[in-house]
């Protein structure tokens, strides 16, 4: 067995243990840190499992190395990242007290904590303001990271005059679409008004400045150099439509951006440059502070998940996953509509002692 598997075993056997419950080691690949078997999902969905009696062979051994000895004992995992919508957000977009609570716990315990997201910095703002983190922000998939307080913290990354005019065209021959979406750096345009999309952008939290024909106000100005790139693109589609758009997308963009299928509840087909993606981003904010990212536990549930989800030492998915993301993820566990996310964090990212150390 690998150090990293006896690590993972320990830290399960840890959160567990102390419940009364028996875990039974199971064998690691090679860089793999956790295996999610039956009876832990048991513990952290439904809170118990079959009792065991106390003995010296089942309390868990002492973690050691440099993840067990973070915070003076109060936290397992020194790094979490997590995305927002679909994930800590609910599905009518609101944060849940208990996952804003375990975060700022975490912290407190001295853990390092980011949101990583799809959203430009004025969408980020009031789960900011909520969560308090204590690392930098990963905006537009990885596309752009940010400070708190949104000034830039690295490159920005844009997208190139062939992938607008395809995606462009793409949507604008497609009776299904329901409203385009373009995220500049310094602010947003829309094509259209409709209760739909008013309706999208109240429950994204998107304000946009200007709507108007996007060919004319953006693919010909980008042919003639006039205005810079934008970063992102967003088309709001009718939810059984979703991946067949995208597919027809990444036909007309080929190489040249990365398209990928939003939350399921939001039916959006998104585009970003290639080259970018939150790993990435995550990659240079770990090794900055000398971490990599077998110390980081990600949360996440999109196609813009994946590549955070299975680098990340421990990547968990929520039970709402898109299925690309589910099969990226170590863990699989509840909803966004449940308080699934404040369970793992007090039962396997944190001990027992930075739930009495942050009362």
């Amino acid at each position: 067995m690998t150090i990293q598997g006896m690590l993972a075993n320990n830290i399960i056997r840890s959160a567990v243990a102390g419940r009364g419950c028996e875990w039974k080691k199971s064998a690691f690949n090679s860089g793999v840190v956790v295996l999610l078997t039956v009876q832990l999902l048991i513990v952290l969905l439904n809170g118990g499992c079959t009792p065991v009696p106390h003995s010296a062979s089942a309390q868990a051994p002492e973690i050691t190395g440099s993840v067990g000895s973070v915070g003076d004992g109060k936290i397992r995992f020194p790094i979490v990242y997590s995305d927002m919508d679909g994930t800590m957000l609910t599905s009518d977009g609101t944060s849940r007290p208990e996952t804003i609570q375990a975060f700022r716990d975490y912290i407190a315990c001295g853990g390092l904590l980011g949101l990583a997201t799809g959203r430009i910095y004025d969408q980020v703002k009031p789960i900011l303001e909520q969560v308090q983190p204590n690392l930098p922000v990963v905006l537009l998939s990885g596309g752009l990271v940010v400070d708190t307080s949104g000034n830039p913290a690295g490159p920005s990354s844009h997208l190139s005059l062939e992938a607008v005019r395809g995606i462009l065209d793409v949507a604008a021959s497609n009776q299904a679409v329901e409203g385009v979406i373009v995220h500049f750096s310094d602010k947003t345009i829309s094509d259209r008004k409709s209760k739909r999309l008013d309706e999208f952008l109240k429950y994204a939290e998107i304000t946009v400045q200007d709507v108007c024909d996007l060919k004319t106000c953006i693919l010909e100005p980008l042919e003639k150099k006039e205005i810079d790139a934008p970063v992102k693109v967003l088309v709001l589609i009718k939810p059984d439509q979703a991946d067949k758009l995208r597919e027809q997308v990444a036909g007309a963009v080929g190489d040249s951006a990365k398209t990928m299928v939003g939350a399921p509840k939001e039916a959006t087909v998104i585009l970003t440059p290639t080259g970018i993606n939150k790993a990435i981003a995550l990659k240079q904010i770990l090794e900055e502070r000398g971490m990599s990212m077998s110390n980081l536990v990600a949360f996440g549930d999109s196609q813009n998940d994946v590549e955070m989800l299975s680098q990340a030492g421990v990547g968990i998915a929520m039970g709402n996953c898109h299925k690309d993301a589910c099969k990226s993820a170590l863990m699989v566990i509840g909803t966004n509509d449940t308080d699934a996310i404040a369970e793992v964090m007090r039962r396997i990212v944190m001990t027992e002692q930075c739930g009495t150390a942050a009362q």
